[in-house]
């Protein structure tokens, strides 16, 4: 029903992996682990029916350019189908949690999501060959931290499903204009820090009445974007009257307090100690 540990790692492999006669339940990590030297060229894997679980390295470094996955399989783990050959992926419908770098350094250029509710570890899909990106056809809420990373996309599509691009989400490609669509509430650090060779022309955040630029404006070098791109902001004020109080809410931004008029002002601030507190 499973195939241990380290089973025929160190083989080398050519042509086609085929298991889909068995009644495997699981495959262990290292099971088919070739390392980063492989020697391995063209492989073919046909997976059972049976299968539910691909574990950490489990085919790692074998060059694999196809595979024929089962409907059963719900969980691939990190660094699975690492340093494969990939070019085309399509993640089947029932897998549910898809693990750190399971598809990294890998050739893909077009993909495949079809369950909305899959969790994704970091850098899955990092180190590929995409150079255009659609999310609006990707069955994505959020963008994993590294998602996408040192890739060469020079066109990128956010689309209207994403709320969150995680930190170093697409950290090193080739962009130089992007539309940010008011869907998106948050982007972490560095999401869209690329070399300097990849100079960033234009950055355009989409907003209403109800989600401004405040969302990204605080940390927008962070980002990845530089600061002369960033849009016009001005600093919401609050009039201080004599005889009232008003609540200042954490923001990540600034918020000026203007007085009314001369007089005595009471401040009483409270707050966490902070990140960097002992």
């Amino acid at each position: 029903t499973k195939i241990g540990t380290y089973a025929f790692g160190g083989n080398r492999c050519a042509g086609t992996i085929n298991l889909e006669n068995t009644s495997l339940t699981s495959i262990s990590q290292y099971s088919f682990d070739a390392g980063t030297t492989s020697k391995s060229t063209n492989s073919v894997v046909k997976l059972p029916g049976t299968l539910k679980n691909i574990y950490s390295r489990a085919f790692y470094g074998m060059k694999i350019q196809d595979i024929v996955w089962p409907n059963s399989l719900t969980q691939i783990d990190s660094n699975a189908f690492s340093y494969n050959s990939f070019t085309n992926l399509t993640i089947p419908a029932n897998v549910t949690y898809i693990g750190g770098s399971a598809f990294s350094n890998n050739n893909i250029e077009n993909l495949v999501l079809t369950n909305i509710n899959t969790s994704y570890g970091t850098e899955v899909f990092a180190s590929n060959n995409f150079t255009t990106l659609d999310l609006e056809t990707l069955q994505l809420k959020k963008v994993a931290p590294g998602m996408f990373k040192n890739n060469q996309i020079t066109d990128l599509n956010i689309g209207s499903k994403i709320t969150e691009i995680g930190l170093d989400a697409f950290y090193g490609n080739r962009l130089k204009e992007i539309v940010i669509p008011v869907n998106v509430i948050s982007i972490d650090n560095n999401a869209f820090k690329q070399l300097a060779s990849y100079p960033w022309e234009n950055v355009v955040i989409e907003y209403n009445e109800t989600v401004l630029e405040t969302r990204f404006f605080s940390k927008w070098t962070r980002i990845g974007w530089p600061i002369i791109l960033a849009p016009s902001f001005e600093y919401p004020e609050v009039l201080l009257t004599s005889g009232s109080s008003h609540d200042f809410e954490f923001k990540e931004y600034d918020t000026i307090a203007k007085a009314s008029e001369s007089g005595y002002y009471k401040l009483e601030v409270w707050g966490a100690a902070g990140a960097n507190a002992g």
